[in-house]
């Protein structure tokens, strides 16, 4: 563990499980809809988290980017 770190909150297999529950909340959510999903991602700190969401929604989507 980083030095500087003074704990860590969630482990990556829990940060994947909850990216997995969440693309599948977000696919059961929005499957339904007439309307386009589009996904605006944040630069600057949020395009990992984005990319890894993205992949576990099970239905066509748009991606803006936002600076």
């Amino acid at each position: 563990m980083n030095k500087d770190v003074e704990r860590i909150l969630l482990s990556e297999d829990e940060i994947k499980d909850i990216i997995s529950d969440l693309g599948a909340r977000i696919t059961a959510d929005y499957s339904t809809s007439d309307k386009p999903l589009i996904v605006v991602v944040i630069l600057k700190g949020s395009l990992i988290f984005a990319s890894d969401l993205i992949r576990r929604i099970e239905m066509p989507l748009d991606v803006e980017f936002m600076k």
